[in-house]
């Protein structure tokens, strides 16, 4: 099954569709270390909104990461966003801007 999500995310970032979210993916934690930063919303813009998942994700999201870059047509070049706070909230990891 997680294997068929994984495709059809490809698939629907091969047709032109740039927003990447959670979909599919393990959120899932018993401790913050459990969990990573992904950026979510349009890849190809220069949006900063944070999501998290389970780490043992690292391959499928960098394969999905790189499948939506891949549709962009225009690229942009945007600073660095802030640093992200990892937490593992009720068993799912979550991930806040980092304050001050």
């Amino acid at each position: 099954m997680r294997r068929f999500l994984l495709t059809a995310l490809l698939l629907l970032a091969a047709c032109g569709d740039t927003e990447a979210t959670l979909d599919g993916f393990d959120t899932s934690c018993a401790v913050a270390e459990d969990c990573m930063v992904v950026l979510l919303g349009d890849i190809c813009g220069c949006d900063c909104t944070y999501g998290a998942i389970n780490s043992g994700e690292a391959e499928s999201w960098a394969d999905y990461d790189a499948s939506l870059r891949d549709a962009c047509t225009d690229p942009v070049d945007c600073t660095p966003c802030p640093d992200a706070d990892l937490s593992c909230d009720a068993g799912m990891c979550v991930a806040t801007p980092t304050e001050g």
